[in-house]
């Protein structure tokens, strides 16, 4: 499932947003059993398996950063 459908579907249901710093990233494929009515797991389960960061932002929105090279 492309990454921009599991946000979608994530942010339709939580409180606590998950955004991308990076248009580029929402190409990205997920696969696999995730909870997303998690948020903050949500998130650093799609930054770990896609080697990516998790930011909090001041509105405690989460933002998937790609990691530096």
């Amino acid at each position: 499932t492309p990454l921009d459908q599991v946000l979608a579907e994530a942010n339709r249901y939580g409180r606590k947003k998950i955004r991308l710093a990076d248009p580029a990233l929402q190409r990205l494929h997920v696969s696999g059993g995730l909870k997303v009515t998690d948020a903050e797991g949500l998130a650093r389960a799609l930054a770990a398996a896609l080697n990516l960061n998790v930011a909090t932002m001041p509105t405690g929105d989460l933002v998937l950063i790609r990691t530096a090279a």
